[in-house]
């Protein structure tokens, strides 16, 4: 039988792991992010989901030139500039010192494994309707 012995740790990143980063891309740019989420509303009250509501939001604005320059090389700058919040580092390396001072954990040969799943960006060709 097949030895499973890595614990995989599965977390959303906005609100979980860092505070809301569209609102962080946002005031990157000196957007008005309570005008911006009214308009998602908006969007949404019409029928989108919230995070494509978001999505569409962020391209009309870049198409009128509200975000000018948001290319992918712009967003990992700003991406690596959104904060964790309090605590969340030294969370992992809590977790990490668990396993390997844990004896069982130790027995078993333990591993831990970290993943973030969100929907957010992501690089793709430009698709055209």
């Amino acid at each position: 039988m097949a030895t499973q012995n890595t614990i995989a740790l599965i977390f959303d990143c906005d609100g979980t792991l860092c505070p809301d980063s569209i609102t962080f891309l946002l005031r990157q740019y000196k957007v008005p992010h309570r005008a911006f989420w009214d308009a998602v509303t908006e969007i949404v009250r019409k029928g989108w989901d919230p995070p494509l509501a978001y999505m569409l939001r962020i391209i009309q604005l870049v198409e009128n030139g509200t975000m000018p320059n948001l290319t992918n090389t712009r967003l990992q700058k700003i991406g690596r500039k959104i904060p964790f919040l309090p605590g969340i580092p030294q969370f992992f390396k809590d977790l990490h010192q668990v396993v390997l001072r844990e004896q069982d954990f130790v027995d078993a040969g333990v591993s831990l494994a970290f993943y973030v799943v969100t929907g957010g960006f992501e690089a793709a060709p430009l698709l055209h309707l």
